[in-house]
C-alpha cells in the first residue's frame, strides 16, 4: 500500500493455507482486499485490513 492505495502483491485464495509475497521492505504495509472469484488485474475494493511489516 502507498499513500492508503493498495497495489496487487498476488492473490490469496480463499482455501489457500500459504501466501508467498514479493519481499518488502522495513515499513511496508500490507493491506487485505475483497475481490471477485478468480481475482482482478487491480485490487477494487477498499482494504479491510493492513499490517505495517
Amino acid at each position: 500500500m502507498a499513500d492508503g492505495k493498495a497495489a496487487s502483491a498476488g492473490l490469496l485464495a480463499q482455501r489457500s493455507a500459504v501466501f508467498e509475497p514479493p519481499e518488502f521492505e522495513k515499513g511496508a504495509v500490507l493491506g487485505l482486499t475483497v475481490e471477485p472469484a478468480g481475482g482482478s488485474p487491480a485490487p477494487t475494493s477498499a482494504p479491510v485490513g493492513s499490517l505495517t511489516l
